[in-house]
């Protein structure tokens, strides 16, 4: 078997840490928390904007023995909370805008 062969039945792997402990994570996607740096990879942000909404948007996490987690479900709803303020916002800019 070449190595093409071999690789290809290696399933990928998320960069989730430096040595042993990437071997025993679970794949990203079926984590139930992700850290900030993950986060921002998973929205398409960079990590430094993740921790100020984390200090100013009330973005949810927890420290747990040191480790910043950002729980996926939070994350997800937190998300769907800002998309839903940003179009009630457009549509309140709307209709004043029509008034004048």
């Amino acid at each position: 078997m070449n190595n093409a062969d071999q690789s290809s039945q290696i399933p990928p792997q998320d960069h989730l840490g430096d040595g042993d402990a990437q071997k025993h994570c679970p794949r990203l996607s079926e984590r139930l928390a992700l850290r900030p740096k993950e986060a921002a990879e998973a929205l398409g942000v960079v990590e430094r904007t993740v921790r100020k909404w984390m200090r100013d948007d009330a973005l949810p996490y927890r420290r747990l023995d040191g480790v910043v987690l950002i729980p996926r479900r939070a994350l997800e709803q937190w998300l769907e909370e800002q998309i839903h303020e940003d179009i009630k916002t457009d549509d309140l800019a709307a209709q004043i805008l029509d008034d004048l």
